[in-house]
């Protein structure tokens, strides 16, 4: 799914990731209104890039394709 999408997915209180991130633990939540982060390192803010906007790989967590 693209960025817009995977943001609406968010606001109804999913988790989302990308398929070609290398960590695959790594998930996007809003936690207290805040996008938020949590990958091997902790919970980060996260810093919305433009590639990420641009990208149409987004998945819900658990639904991750099997390569």
């Amino acid at each position: 799914m693209d960025f817009f999408q995977a943001m609406r997915k968010v606001l109804n209180g999913e988790s989302i990731t990308r398929d070609s991130w290398d960590d695959k633990e790594a998930y996007v939540e809003l936690v207290d209104g805040i996008l938020t982060l949590t990958n091997e390192t902790g919970e980060h803010t996260w810093v919305i890039s433009v590639i990420d906007m641009e990208a149409d790989d987004w998945v819900v967590m658990g639904e991750l394709s099997s390569d």
